[in-house]
C-alpha cells in the first residue's frame, strides 16, 4: 500500500514532463531604444501601435524602434512637464496626455503634434484629474475643482468644441461614472442622480452607480442593491425585484449568454434577461471587484483570501483555487488581473501572487514558466500597471522599462528525465501504450537510462539491469547507449546498444523481465557479427533481422538446443551480403510488398523476404551515381512508408528521395528529389514520419517541417527545436514522438496549428533622396503621399504589428501602376525605389504574422510624384505644337534640300552622261587608233620612205599618240570619279621624266616661236611617287599653258626640290584668269571668261587637282588679266607620305630610274614555220580583225570569230593552239569567254591573249586573275604580238620537254650558257593533271607493244580528233612522237644498267621487232644501241 502511494505521489509531483511554454516574455529597456524607463500606463490605437506615457513624453513602439514625441522651445506648443501620468485614446484616434501637474494636452497621431485645448476655449481650466472617452469625438474631462468639460473634437478648432456642465441640471460632486448607449446617448452617473445628453430623458435621480446596455435594454444599479431597467417610455427605471433582496451590489458585468452579473461581496447573482429570473450563487469569500468570463462561459474572480473563484453557474460549481503566492511580497502595489488569450487558456495575476495559468487537466492554477530546450524556468513578474492589446498580449511597466508577454498554443511536450537530461535516442510503443525511451549518456562513465512512460506520458519507472522498472529515478541499465527498442509478437523486448551488443527481455510480470544478453564470440561463427545494434525489425513470418554498425545484418531463425540465438550474417552463409561496402547499417524497412529494405552508409539494400534458404538471397544495392534520379546520398539514415505505399529516403545532406520505381528488387531505382534547391525541405533532414492525417513531418537539426502527401509545404516548427537522429515514432493516441537533444520532443498533429492573427500593417516613414542628401517625411495614418517632382528615388519603412515575435516577420510588396507582382522582401521592412517616373501609384504591402503565416493584410499608401513642366499636359501640348513646327519647318527644308538634290543630281547626272559619253567614244577611239598607229609603225618599220615622209609618217605617230593620251585622261578621270584609281608607287629620279617631256614640247614651242625654257638647277631628284600621275599633272600643266598662250610669248618650267619635296612651276604669258574665277579654275568645264564662253576648263586641270589629291600634293595659281598665270605644285615624295594611305600600292623597279617602260623584250625564236599551227582571233571589230589576220596568216593559220560565243563554238571544234581575243564584245565578252574556257578541261589548255581599250594596270591584273596567258592594251604593236605568240609557242615546247625529262629534280649538273631556258610554264590544274594522266598511262603501257593512241586517247576519255590536237598545242608534238620518245627514254635507261641485251631491251620497251628498235635508235641518237652501250662503258 505505502508502495502504491508512492508511486501516485512521484507520479504527480515528480514527472519530467516539461510542457512547450505557454508564454513568451520579452524585456524591453532604455538599451533597447526606449527613451525613459518609467512607464506609467499603455495604450494601443486604431492602427495597431503601442503608446506609453513616460516621464520624458510620449513613446510609440511599433515592434521594432521606439518613437518619442514631446515640445521643445521652438515648438508651436510648449509643455511645461513632460512627467506624462496618464494617456487615453479617443475614438479619432488622437491621445489625451495627463502630465504630472494635472494639464491636459491633445496628441495628433494624424499629424504627430501636441495640441493645448484651452486655445480652442477660454472657459477650459487646464487642471484636469480625469478624462472619461466615447464615441463619435466626445470626451468628457472633470477638473480638480469638480469641474466638468464636453469636448468635441471634431470641432477643434471651433471656440465651441469645449463646452461646460458645471451646475448643469442635477450634477452631484462624484461622477461614479460617463457612459455612452448604442443610440449615442451619453449618461453621466453621480451622487447625486443621472443626466443624459441626447434624446433620452430619466426621472428617477436615484445614485445610479452601475450600467450595462444589453440588446435587452439598459439596466442600472446603486450599491445599496437596487437594480432596475431603463424605460424608454416612461422615461423612468423600472426595478427588478428577485424573492430574495439585494443587500449590496459591487458590480454588474454583462455575460456572454444573455445574462447580467450581479456582484456581491460574497456571492454572484446572475440575471436571466429572457426569463427574468435571479440565480444566486453563494461564495464563502469575499469577492473583489476582478470579473473574468472566459470563452466556454466560466466565471474566474478574485478574493481577498489569497484564493481564486471559478464559478461554473450553468453547472453551480464553484472551486476556491490556490495560486502560487510571492515569496516575498514586493513594496510597490501590484495589479492583479484575469485574462483569457487567444487559445483559451485563463491566466491570473493576483496581487500577493504570482502569474499562473489553469491547467485543464490537473485543474489546478499552475505557475507560468518558459522553457529553454527542455529545461523550465518559472515567470515571477511585478505589475504596477498593465494593458492588454488587441491580439490579447500583455503589457506591463516593471520600473526598470517593460515587458511583453505574448501567449502561443500548447501543442508539445519535453519528456525529459529528472536525472539525465539529455537525448532521448531510442523511443517505442509497447502494446500497453507504454512509452519506452533509452537516454543517451551525457558522461560515458555513467550507466544509461532506460525509463517508461504511460499513454499520458507520466513517468512509470525506469530499467534496471536485472529487468525490473524501478520507481527510482536514480536506476539505471548498464553502461552503454542504447540505439534502438523493439517488441515483437511474443511481446519480448529487443534492446540494441551502441557498444554493448544486443539484448533481450522476456516480459516475467507486469514489471519485471528476464534479460539475455549477446556479444560477438570469436569463437562462435554464429554469435552477432557487431556489437553495435542500430535497427532491429521482425518480418512477416516472425523472423527477427538485427542491423549492425560494422557487421552488416544479422538473420536470427532459431534458437540453439541451449538456448542460445543463431545468428545468421556475412561471417557464415550469408554469403551474398556486400559486407564490404555496406557493412554498416542505420535502418531497417519492411515494405507492403515484403522487400526488406537496409539503410547503410554505402547505400541501399534491398531483397525478397520469400527466400527459401539465407544463402540464396540476392541483394539489390543502389548508390549515388551520375544519373540524377539515382539515390541522392550513400548514406541512407532513416526510411518511411505513408498509408499510400510511398517509400521516403532521407540521406545524409542528401535531403529526402521519394521512390518512383515500382520494383524494388533492382539496382536502378528511380527517386525523386526534395532539397534546398528545388523545395523547401533541408538538405540535412534526418528523418521522416506520416502522421494520422497523412501529413508528411521532416526532421532536420533545428526545425520541423509539415508537408502534405504532395510534399507542399504546410507548416514550419523552428522555435527551441534541436533534434538528434532518433527514429521517430507515431504513438496509438496519434501524437508524435521525436529525440530531440533535450529530451523527447512529443507532438500533437491536431493541436499543433500556427497562429492565425493577422496584423495590420503601419507605414513609418519615407526616406527621400536628393541631390546626395536625404529628408524624412513622415507617414501618419497611411495617409496619401506627395513628392516633389524631382523626387524620384526614397524609401518607404513599414512595420505589421504582431509583438509576439516582430524579427519573424517577413513582407512582400507591389506597386500598382508600375510593378504588378509581389517582392519577397523577407525580414526587411522597407523598400527602396529608384527613379519613379511622375504620376499616381498604390504601394502595396502585406506580411505573415509572428509565425510565419502569410496573412490577408494588404494595406495601401497612394503616393502622388509631381510631374516636372516636361511631364504636365501642357509641356505636352506645348511639344505638340512645337512638333507640328518643326515638322512644317522640316518639311520646307526637305522640300527645298529635295529640289536641290534634284537638281544637284540632275547637273550630277548630266556630268556622269558626258563622262559616260567620252568614255564610251575614248573606248570606241582606240580600236581605229590602233589601225592607225599600227599601219604608221609597219610602214616606219618595213618600208622605205623619203625624208619628207618619214618625216610626215613621224608627225602622224605622234599626234596618234597625243590623242591616246587625252583618251587615256578622260578614262583616267572616270576613274578617279568612281574611286576606283590606285596609286603605283615607286621610288625613282623625277628630272629625267621632266626633261623628257620638256623635249617633247619643244616642237610645239619651235612652230608657234614660243620662247619655252627648263629652268633646273639639280641633276636628279629621288622622291616616292607614282610616274604615270606625275606625268600626266606635267603634261596637262604644259598643254594648259600652250593652249592659252599667243604665239612669240614665253613659257617656263621650273624645278627645285629638297627633304623628300617636289616643287614644279609652270608659268605663262597668256591671257591670265579673273581673280574671281581662281576658285572656280579646277571646275570641270568652268568657262573663264564671260567676254568669250567659249574658253573653259575642260577636264585637264580638273584632272590635274584629282591627281595631285591622290598624290597629296598642292597647287597654287597666281594669274593677272593680261600677264599670265603661274601655276605651283608642291608633291611630297618620302615614303611616310604614302605609307598609311589604303589607296597606295607600292612596286619594286631593278633600274632604279624613271624610264618609261620599253616594249619587252621577248624570246622571238621561232618554232619551224609549220602552217598546222592555228590561232583564233576574236574581235567584233571588222577592220581590226582583218588587220591582225593579215599580219598573222603568213605564218599561222588564222581562224576567225566576231564574238565570244562564236569564238567558243569555234574552239571546239577546231581547238586552236592561241587565241587572240577582245574583251568588249557583244553576245559574249572575252572575260566570260575566259572563264568558259579555263573551265572545260578539253579545251584549258589553249593560250589566250586579251586585248582592251582598258590599259590600267588594274584593268590588267583583273584580266590576268581570270586565267589569261597575256595582256595587250589597244592600240598595240603588231610586232609585240607576233613575238608575245612566238614566246607562247616555245612555252609549250618546254612544257614537253620538262614531261618527257627523266632526269630527276635532285640532279645536279653544270650551268651551261645553252641549259639557260625559261622557267616551266604554269598550267591550270586541268592540263597538269591531263599531262600526268598521259604520262602515267604510257608508263603503265610501255612493254605492250599494241598499245596504240586509239587506247591512249580512250584512257583519257577523249575522241582521236580533240586528243591529238591537245596534245599537240600542249606539248608541240603528236601523240605517236610523244609515245615513241617516252618508249626510246625507256630505252635508254635499260642499256644504261648493262643487265639486258639489245633484243631484251626492245621488247622491254614495247617495240614490236629490235630492227625497228634499232632503226629508231638510231635517228634519234646518231649511233646503234650496240655502240651506245660499248661508249657508255
Amino acid at each position: 500500500m505505502k508502495k502504491h502511494l508512492l508511486f501516485i505521489f512521484l507520479s504527480l509531483f515528480s514527472v519530467a514532463l516539461y510542457g512547450q511554454s505557454l508564454l513568451n516574455v520579452k524585456h524591453y529597456s532604455v538599451q533597447d531604444g526606449l527613451s525613459q524607463k518609467n512607464i506609467q500606463n499603455f495604450i494601443q490605437d486604431d492602427n495597431g501601435y503601442i503608446w506609453m506615457a513616460t516621464w520624458n513624453g510620449l513613446e510609440r513602439f511599433d515592434g521594432y524602434m521606439f518613437r518619442n514625441f514631446k515640445t521643445y522651445p521652438n515648438s508651436s506648443v510648449r509643455i511645461a512637464n513632460h512627467r506624462f501620468i496618464k494617456i487615453i485614446k479617443t475614438s479619432l484616434n488622437n491621445i489625451w496626455c495627463l502630465t504630472y501637474d494635472n494639464r491636459l494636452y491633445l496628441f495628433n497621431t494624424h499629424q504627430n503634434k501636441f495640441e493645448d485645448i484651452t486655445s480652442y476655449s477660454k472657459n477650459l481650466i487646464n487642471s484636469i484629474s480625469n478624462v472619461y472617452v466615447l464615441n463619435n469625438g466626445i470626451s468628457w474631462v472633470i477638473g480638480t475643482q469638480k469641474e466638468l468639460y464636453r469636448i468635441d473634437e471634431k470641432k477643434f478648432p471651433s471656440s465651441d468644441a469645449v463646452q461646460l456642465y458645471t451646475n448643469r441640471g442635477n450634477l452631484g460632486d462624484v461622477i461614479y461614472n460617463i457612459l455612452q448607449d448604442k443610440d449615442g446617448d451619453e449618461w453621466i452617473l453621480t451622487n447625486n442622480g443621472t443626466m443624459i445628453v441626447g434624446k433620452k430623458k430619466i426621472a428617477n435621480q436615484m445614485p445610479f452607480q452601475f450600467m450595462v446596455e444589453t440588446s435587452a435594454g439598459i439596466y442600472l444599479a446603486t450599491s445599496n442593491g437596487f437594480f432596475a431597467k431603463y424605460d424608454k417610455i416612461s422615461k423612468n427605471v423600472l426595478p427588478c425585484v428577485p424573492e430574495k433582496s439585494i443587500s449590496m451590489i459591487r458590480g454588474l458585468e454583462k455575460l456572454n449568454d444573455n445574462k447580467i452579473a450581479i456582484l456581491q461581496e460574497f456571492g454572484v447573482i446572475i440575471y436571466d434577461l429572457r426569463k427574468k429570473n435571479f440565480k444566486l450563487f453563494n461564495v464563502p469569500i469575499d469577492i473583489r471587484s476582478n470579473f473574468f468570463q472566459d470563452r466556454s462561459g466560466i466565471i474566474w474572480m478574485l478574493s481577498n483570501t489569497s484564493k481564486a473563484i471559478r464559478l461554473d453557474y450553468q453547472t453551480g460549481k464553484i472551486d476556491l483555487l490556490d495560486y502560487p503566492k510571492y515569496k516575498e511580497l514586493p513594496g510597490d502595489i501590484q495589479r492583479p488581473f484575469i485574462h483569457g488569450d487567444e487559445f483559451g487558456t485563463v491566466w491570473i495575476k493576483p496581487s500577493d501572487g504570482e502569474l499562473c495559468f489553469y491547467n485543464k487537466e490537473t485543474r489546478r492554477l499552475e505557475q507560468a514558466y518558459v522553457t529553454d530546450f527542455g529545461v523550465k524556468s518559472f515567470t515571477s513578474i511585478q505589475v504596477s500597471n498593465y494593458f492588454i492589446d488587441k491580439h490579447k498580449n500583455i503589457w506591463y511597466a516593471d520600473g526598470n522599462g517593460f515587458d511583453n508577454i505574448s501567449f502561443r498554443q500548447k501543442s508539445f511536450d519535453y519528456l525529459s528525465n529528472e536525472y539525465s537530461k539529455s537525448v532521448g535516442r531510442a523511443i517505442m510503443e509497447d502494446r500497453k501504450k507504454r512509452l519506452w525511451i533509452g537516454w543517451k549518456r551525457n558522461n560515458k562513465g555513467q550507466d544509461g537510462i532506460v525509463s517508461l512512460y504511460d499513454s499520458n506520458h507520466r513517468w512509470i519507472g525506469n530499467l534496471s539491469k536485472e529487468g525490473e522498472i524501478s520507481l527510482d529515478h536514480s536506476t539505471r541499465f548498464f553502461k552503454t547507449d542504447v540505439y534502438c527498442i523493439y517488441e515483437d509478437r511474443g511481446n519480448n523486448i529487443w534492446i540494441g546498444t551502441r557498444e554493448e551488443g544486443l539484448f533481450l527481455l522476456r516480459p516475467k510480470g507486469d514489471r519485471s523481465y528476464q534479460i539475455t544478453r549477446f556479444l560477438p564470440d570469436k569463437n562462435d561463427k554464429f554469435s552477432i557479427s557487431s556489437n553495435a545494434i542500430y535497427s532491429i525489425i521482425q518480418d512477416y513470418r516472425g523472423r527477427m533481422w538485427i542491423g549492425t554498425y560494422g557487421g552488416g545484418i544479422n538473420l536470427i531463425n532459431n534458437i540453439q538446443d541451449n538456448g542460445k540465438l543463431r545468428f545468421i550474417h556475412s561471417g557464415n552463409i550469408l554469403n551474398n551480403y556486400p559486407i564490404h561496402l555496406c557493412d554498416r547499417v542505420r535502418c531497417l524497412y519492411e515494405t507492403k510488398d515484403n522487400v526488406l529494405l537496409i539503410g547503410t552508409t554505402g547505400g541501399l539494400l534491398s531483397f525478397s523476404l520469400n527466400f527459401s534458404r539465407p544463402e540464396t538471397i540476392r541483394f539489390y544495392h543502389n548508390i549515388c551515381g551520375e544519373r540524377y534520379s539515382s539515390l541522392s546520398n550513400n548514406d541512407v539514415m532513416n526510411i518511411s512508408q505513408a498509408r499510400s505505399g510511398k517509400l521516403y529516403f532521407t540521406t545524409l545532406s542528401g535531403g529526402v528521395s521519394l521512390l518512383e520505381s515500382k520494383n524494388l528488387l533492382s539496382e536502378n531505382l528511380e527517386f525523386k528529389h526534395y532539397n534546398a534547391t528545388n523545395g523547401q525541405v533541408p538538405d540535412l533532414s534526418l528523418s521522416t514520419i506520416e502522421d494520422l492525417k497523412g501529413n508528411i513531418w521532416v526532421v532536420s537539426e533545428n526545425k520541423l517541417l509539415k508537408f502534405d502527401a504532395r510534399m507542399n509545404l504546410l507548416e514550419e516548427y523552428s522555435d527551441q527545436i534541436l533534434m538528434s537522429e532518433t527514429k521517430p515514432l507515431l504513438c496509438s493516441s496519434g501524437k508524435l514522438a521525436f529525440g530531440s537533444m533535450y529530451g523527447v520532443l512529443c507532438i500533437s498533429p491536431q493541436g499543433a496549428h500556427k497562429s492565425s492573427y493577422v496584423p495590420p500593417i503601419v507605414f513609418s516613414h519615407l526616406d527621400i533622396y536628393l541631390n546626395n542628401a536625404s529628408r524624412r517625411q513622415d507617414i501618419c495614418s497611411n495617409e496619401a503621399q506627395t513628392l516633389g517632382a524631382k523626387e524620384r528615388n526614397f524609401t518607404i519603412t513599414f512595420a505589421a504589428l504582431d509583438y509576439v515575435d516582430s524579427h519573424a516577420i517577413k513582407y512582400a510588396y507591389r506597386i500598382k501602376g508600375l510593378n504588378d507582382h509581389w517582392i519577397v522582401l523577407g525580414n526587411n521592412r522597407s523598400a527602396s525605389l529608384v527613379n519613379v517616373p511622375a504620376g499616381d501609384y498604390v504601394f502595396q504591402v502585406k506580411s505573415t504574422n509572428a509565425d510565419g503565416v502569410w496573412v490577408d493584410n494588404v494595406t495601401s499608401l497612394p503616393i502622388h510624384i509631381k510631374p516636372t513642366f516636361g511631364e504636365t499636359v501642357w509641356a505636352i501640348i506645348l511639344y505638340i505644337i512645337l512638333a507640328i513646327a518643326v515638322l512644317l519647318l522640316v518639311g520646307y527644308f526637305v522640300m527645298r534640300m529635295t529640289n536641290l538634290k534634284r537638281r544637284v543630281d540632275f547637273e550630277q547626272q548630266l556630268t556622269n552622261l558626258k563622262l559616260r559619253f567620252f568614255t564610251d567614244i575614248s573606248h570606241e577611239l582606240r580600236t581605229p587608233l590602233t589601225l592607225i598607229a599600227s599601219p604608221i609603225e609597219e610602214v616606219i618599220s618595213n618600208e622605205k620612205l623619203t625624208e619628207e615622209g618619214m618625216e610626215n609618217m613621224q608627225v602622224a605617230k605622234r599626234n596618234t599618240e597625243r590623242m591616246l593620251r587625252l583618251i587615256n585622261q578622260i578614262l583616267d578621270f572616270r576613274k578617279i570619279q568612281n574611286e576606283k584609281m590606285k596609286v603605283y608607287v615607286e621610288q625613282v629620279d623625277v628630272v629625267p621624266l621632266i626633261k623628257k617631256i620638256f623635249e617633247n614640247f619643244q616642237p610645239m614651242a619651235h612652230t608657234r616661236n614660243i620662247d619655252f625654257k627648263l629652268s633646273c638647277d639639280i641633276d636628279s631628284i629621288v622622291i616616292y611617287t607614282d610616274v604615270d600621275k606625275l606625268e600626266k599633272i606635267l603634261f596637262n600643266l604644259l598643254s594648259n599653258a600652250f593652249k592659252y598662250t599667243s604665239n612669240e610669248k614665253s613659257i617656263t618650267l621650273s624645278v627645285s626640290g629638297e627633304k623628300n619635296v617636289l616643287y614644279f612651276s609652270v608659268k605663262d604669258e597668256g591671257r591670265g584668269i579673273n581673280t574671281q574665277k581662281i576658285n572656280q579654275l579646277f571646275a570641270r568645264f568652268e568657262t573663264l571668261d564671260d567676254s568669250d564662253p567659249s574658253i573653259s576648263t575642260g577636264i585637264g586641270l580638273s584632272l590635274v587637282k584629282e591627281l595631285l589629291n591622290l598624290l597629296h600634293g598642292t597647287i597654287k595659281v597666281e594669274s593677272k588679266l593680261g600677264e599670265g598665270s603661274l601655276f605651283s605644285v608642291k608633291l611630297p615624295g618620302s615614303y611616310e607620305a604614302f605609307k598609311d594611305d589604303a589607296n597606295a600600292e607600292f612596286i619594286l623597279s631593278d633600274s632604279g630610274k624613271g624610264e618609261i617602260q620599253k616594249e619587252e623584250e621577248i624570246i622571238t625564236d621561232t618554232v619551224p614555220e609549220e602552217k598546222e599551227i592555228r590561232i583564233l582571233i576574236i574581235e567584233d571589230n571588222d577592220e581590226l580583225r582583218h588587220f591582225i589576220s593579215n599580219v598573222l596568216s603568213k605564218d599561222y593559220v588564222v581562224l576567225e570569230a566576231v564574238n565570244g560565243k562564236e569564238g567558243l563554238d569555234i574552239t571546239h571544234a577546231e581547238i586552236p593552239d592561241i587565241v587572240v581575243s577582245d574583251i568588249m564584245m557583244p553576245e559574249m565578252d572575252g572575260i566570260e569567254y575566259l572563264k568558259a574556257v579555263k573551265n572545260d578541261s578539253n579545251i584549258c589548255h589553249i593560250p589566250i591573249i586579251l586585248l582592251s581599250a582598258k590599259s590600267s594596270l588594274n584593268d590588267q591584273i583583273h584580266g590576268l586573275e581570270y586565267g589569261a596567258d597575256d595582256y595587250m592594251t589597244k592600240p598595240f604593236s603588231a610586232t609585240y604580238l607576233k613575238a608575245k605568240i612566238d614566246s607562247l609557242l616555245k612555252q609549250r615546247q618546254l612544257l614537253y620537254d620538262f614531261y618527257t625529262s627523266n632526269k630527276t629534280k635532285t640532279e645536279k649538273e653544270p650551268v651551261t650558257l645553252d641549259k639557260i631556258t625559261p622557267s616551266t610554264p604554269q598550267l591550270t590544274h586541268f592540263d597538269d593533271d591531263f599531262v600526268k594522266n598521259i604520262v602515267q598511262s604510257v608508263e603503265d603501257n610501255i612493254q605492250n607493244p599494241e598499245f596504240r593512241i586509239d587506247d591512249l586517247a580512250d584512257a583519257m576519255r577523249m575522241s582521236r580528233t580533240v586528243f591529238y590536237r591537245k596534245v599537240k598545242s600542249l606539248m608541240g608534238v603528236s601523240p605517236v612522237d610523244f609515245v615513241k620518245n617516252m618508249r626510246l627514254k625507256r630505252a635508254i635507261q635499260l642499256l644504261e644498267q648493262e643487265t639486258y641485251n639489245v633484243s631484251e631491251v626492245a621488247y622491254m620497251s614495247g617495240f614490236t621487232t629490235p630492227q625497228y628498235f634499232s632503226r629508231v635508235f638510231k635517228e634519234a641518237m646518231n649511233c646503234t644501241p650496240k655502240e651506245y652501250m660499248t661508249r657508255k662503258k
